[in-house]
């Protein structure tokens, strides 16, 4: 299953973020911003949920990366959306 998706989110993200993290931004663009962040943040997370579990090898990997339990069986059955979404926050610094 290819990840393209999960890749296409996250370098819009990445793209959004370090726009953020400039500084320069009229308050107006910076709330835009943020709420992009959020918007791109939860497709990341469902698309990642969605590839965990179909078995998807890389996403597999980055659950292992990041996640502080991640699922130990083929599975995958105690994995929810709430973990992708610590996975994906903790892929950005956020613990």
């Amino acid at each position: 299953m290819p990840s393209e998706q999960l890749d296409r989110l996250t370098e819009r993200l990445e793209r959004a973020a370090a726009e953020l993290r400039a500084g320069s931004l009229a308050p107006d663009r910076a709330a835009a911003l943020v709420d992009e962040c959020a918007r791109l943040a939860g497709e990341a997370s469902m698309e990642l949920d969605r590839q965990v579990r179909a078995g998807d090898k890389s996403a597999l990997d980055t659950v292992r990366a990041f996640h502080p339990h991640p699922p130990s069986s083929e599975t995958h059955a105690g994995f929810a959306l709430a973990d992708a979404q610590l996975v994906v926050a903790r892929q950005y610094g956020f613990s």
